[in-house]
């Protein structure tokens, strides 16, 4: 085994184990920016498990592909930053009008 795969098994589990934690405090939050901080969880576990389907061969990367740009692994990559970055702005527009 590899230390690549080694890398990307431990990055499966940990996040796996971060998205199971998320989603028992989703159950037990009605705060927006912790719910936004949930779905960034989620998120950034799609894109680990997208990344380990393509090293893998499962899934062929290129499936989106708009002038020579693959949309899908540019999409996995950002949408979960751009949500931390929503719940952080909420988090902080929420303090800053206490």
């Amino acid at each position: 085994m590899t230390t690549h795969m080694i890398s990307m098994l431990l990055n499966n589990i940990l996040w796996a184990a971060a998205v199971f934690v998320s989603i028992i405090v989703w159950s037990k939050t009605r705060d927006s920016s912790w719910i936004f901080l949930i779905l960034a969880v989620i998120a950034f576990y799609i894109s680990v498990v997208y990344r380990t389907l393509i090293f893998f061969g499962i899934i062929m990367p290129g499936i989106i592909i708009y002038q020579k740009i693959d949309v899908l692994s540019i999409l996995s990559e950002s949408i979960p930053v751009f949500i931390l970055i929503l719940a952080l702005i909420i988090k902080a527009v929420k303090n800053f009008h206490r």
